[in-house]
């Protein structure tokens, strides 16, 4: 049973999962803000014992419009049958495969805490889709690509953070993205890219591909530490200080207190089981030495584990300005 109050009449319950359209956070009483802006959409997708997620939509695309210029993977702009564009990222590489399936991971996490970032969706391209203006190359990589591109909805009048000096984010958003990161590893949201749109005065994740980066090269979870230095291949995955973010935070000890409750090991498990199974194939090919879907789970709720320490650090760094100046 859903446990969204769909009544209150400053929350607009979305037609579907996909294609959800939200109000700003600021239009809330400044008692609750955006936290029952989006959290009653994640409970809702939870099951009543907390163990379980519902799956991203799986849709059909009807038309590809072009593909972005710019974007690590050079993304397509993608029309799909329920009416919604998206940004779709293809699989047509074992590298692309794990970045997608850290995708679909880190943002079903990012919705069961109730983070902003836009609808997402599997989305099934045929190779002989209407695309007239792709390149021989993006259309090479449609041909070869393994399973449904990842789909990530895109927001009207978007524009990058970073273009956005006069916005003003809450310091318990700010202090929340920063915890998530923190608990996914994801380095990728910098002042340089800070991988955070503004669209109708709200900010949105994107870009979650560069989180759990320890798949490139497999690192025994148990035996790193809260900043994810692993002593087999003597690299550091994590350290908040360049975090576009933690300047503008609030307590991320707090953050943590408020979010950690609602991940459990089952439903971590749950959200592993959902990347389609022809990404894992693609990025950790069958007989391999590791059981891919519960590496993530075991990283995880590893990092879980160390959160008061991980916290407590970025805590530190922000209260004595050891981080990045917006």
């Amino acid at each position: 049973m859903a446990r969204g109050n769909a009544s209150q009449p400053e929350y607009t319950r979305p037609r579907q999962i996909v294609g959800a359209k939200w109000r700003s956070f600021r239009q809330k009483p400044p008692d609750d803000q955006h936290a029952a802006l989006f959290r009653p959409t994640a409970l809702d997708l939870v099951s009543a014992d907390g163990r379980s997620i519902a799956p991203l939509l799986t849709l059909r695309a009807l038309r590809v419009q072009s593909a972005m210029g710019r974007g690590r993977s050079r993304p397509l702009i993608v029309e799909a049958e329920d009416g919604e564009t998206y940004v779709a990222k293809l699989s047509h590489t074992d590298r692309t495969a794990r970045r997608l399936t850290v995708e679909v991971i880190a943002g079903q996490i990012a919705k069961v805490l109730g983070l902003p970032q836009p609808a997402m969706a599997l989305l099934v391209i045929d190779p002989a889709i209407d695309a007239p203006d792709l390149t021989p190359e993006k259309r090479a990589e449609l041909d070869v690509a393994r399973g449904p591109a990842f789909g990530s909805q895109m927001l009207p009048g978007a524009v990058s953070l970073r273009r956005k000096g006069d916005f003003v984010l809450d310091p318990r958003l700010a202090a929340e993205i920063v915890w998530f990161d923190s608990l996914v590893v994801n380095h990728d949201r910098k002042e340089r890219n800070p991988n955070i749109l503004v669209s109708d005065q709200q900010a949105w994740m994107i870009d979650n591909d560069s989180a759990m980066a320890l798949h490139h090269r497999w690192c025994e979870p148990s035996r790193q530490d809260a900043y994810a230095i692993c002593p087999d291949c003597g690299l550091m995955w994590w350290d908040p200080k360049d975090h576009v973010l933690l300047p503008l935070a609030g307590s991320v000890e707090e953050a943590g207190d408020q979010l950690a409750p609602r991940l459990s090991p089952e439903l971590i498990e749950t959200i592993a089981g959902q990347p389609p199974e022809p990404w894992i194939q693609a990025g950790f090919p069958p007989g391999g030495p590791i059981d891919a879907r519960q590496m993530y789970v075991e990283f995880l709720v590893h990092r879980l584990s160390l959160r008061k320490d991980f916290e407590r650090h970025a805590d530190h760094l922000r209260i004595h300005g050891v981080c990045a100046a917006r």
